[in-house]
Formats: C-alpha cells, sequence, structure tokens
C-alpha cells in the first residue's frame, strides 16, 4: 500500500447494514481527519477492494454474511500482515471477540461509538496501540467469567512471580483501567504508572487486550 502523507486518515469500511453504513460514512467523512476511500457490504468484496485500494484502516463489522469477519480477516492479515483492522461489533457473539484479537485486530468499537471514538480509536491503532472499550472488555471478561475459568498455567505463574505493585496493575489492566485510574490505584503519577504498565506487560509476555482475555478466562477477576 501507498504511504500516506496527507495527514488524513483513509478508511476502508464493511459492513451490510446499509443504513447504518450509509450514515456512518457520511459522518466519517464530514470529519477533517477521516476519509472513507472504499466501502464494501461483504468479507469477499472487502479482500478485493484491500488488494486494489489504498487505506489506512479497516473498519471490520464482526457478522458480515458470507465470509463472517473473522474469517475476512485472517484472509487479509495472510495477505497483508501489516494491515491494521477494527472490528465493529454488536455482540451478538462474545467469543468472536477473542478469536479476532487472536487474528491479528488491533481492537474493537461498538456500532454506537461517535464520529470522536472512531477518529482516536483509528489514531491509536495507527500508532500501534492496541482499542479496547470498557464494553468490549466487559463482554469479554463476563463471557468467560460466567464459565468455568480454563486456567492459563503460564499465565497464573508468570503474575505471581510479579511484585504486589506489578500484580496490581496486572489486575488494573484486565478491568480495563486507564494508566490514570492505574496511577491511582498504585499511588504513583501518571508518568510512572505508564513505565508500571509496559514493565508488568513485558513480564506478563502478552499485550494490554491480550492480557483482559487471559485475565478473565483464568479466573483472576
Amino acid at each position: 500500500m501507498t504511504q500516506n502523507n496527507s495527514g488524513t486518515i483513509r478508511v476502508l469500511f464493511v459492513d451490510d447494514d446499509e443504513i447504518y453504513r450509509e450514515n456512518t460514512v457520511k459522518a466519517l467523512n464530514a470529519n477533517p481527519r477521516l476519509e472513507v476511500v472504499a466501502k464494501a457490504t461483504s468479507g469477499e468484496e472487502a479482500l478485493e477492494i484491500a488488494d486494489n485500494t489504498d487505506f489506512d484502516v479497516m473498519l471490520l463489522d464482526v457478522t458480515i454474511p458470507g465470509l463472517d469477519g473473522i474469517e475476512t480477516l485472517q484472509r487479509l492479515k495472510a495477505v497483508h500482515p501489516n494491515c491494521v483492522v477494527l472490528m465493529l461489533t454488536a455482540f451478538e457473539r462474545p467469543e468472536s471477540l477473542q478469536q479476532a484479537l487472536s487474528a491479528g485486530a488491533r481492537g474493537f468499537l461498538t456500532k454506537e461509538s461517535t464520529v470522536g471514538e472512531i477518529r482516536e480509536a483509528c489514531e491509536k491503532a495507527l500508532r500501534g496501540e492496541q482499542v479496547l472499550g470498557t464494553e468490549p472488555l466487559k463482554r469479554i471478561t463476563d463471557f468467560y467469567v460466567k464459565g468455568t475459568p480454563e486456567v492459563d498455567e503460564e499465565f497464573m505463574a508468570k503474575y505471581h512471580a510479579l511484585s504486589p505493585r506489578h500484580q496490581k496493575v496486572v489486575v488494573g489492566l484486565a478491568k480495563g483501567l486507564t494508566n490514570r485510574e492505574i496511577a491511582r490505584l498504585i499511588g504513583v503519577t501518571e508518568a510512572s504508572a505508564t513505565t508500571y504498565i509496559k514493565e508488568a506487560l513485558s513480564q506478563m509476555g502478552t499485550r494490554r487486550v491480550q492480557l483482559a482475555y487471559k485475565a478473565a478466562k483464568s479466573g483472576l477477576l
């Protein structure tokens, strides 16, 4: 894909719901930082467009018919491994959240997200950050907490090897707390909290979003 030097985030929007798609595309194009350069109504169409269109972020519906969002993501990443994808979800299938993360999605947006939230999420994703708001995180944790925990022994061993403060950081991350909230939780400045977060993630050997999933699945929450 051609490098984007315009300062505008080029979006490929994939959703089969015509009313939602057209209204959202119109709203996104009204934001000076966003430009929808292409739109698709199916996974097959999205893959074809992705091969022939320069874009920065794909917004991909999890539950598009036919080739669903998860399989579309998997096929896209096989050909374009560096492609940045954010999943759009109404949470019909909570288990799909973890499947998408494992397949390489950068994060999730609810279909109720505002244009400002979408813009911010795209900016974070392009900086290499994972995007997971409170509601998607709650869905992941609820899905596993309600079931029988499947303890990840390696994950829990790493957790118990952490210092007490780093353990608090891990629990805070798993609950979806912001860096500022974690700073208050452990009684340090936000800058120090950021350092503790980086250290905790490094020692746990996982990324922020996957940590929440593993913590919930292992019964840590």
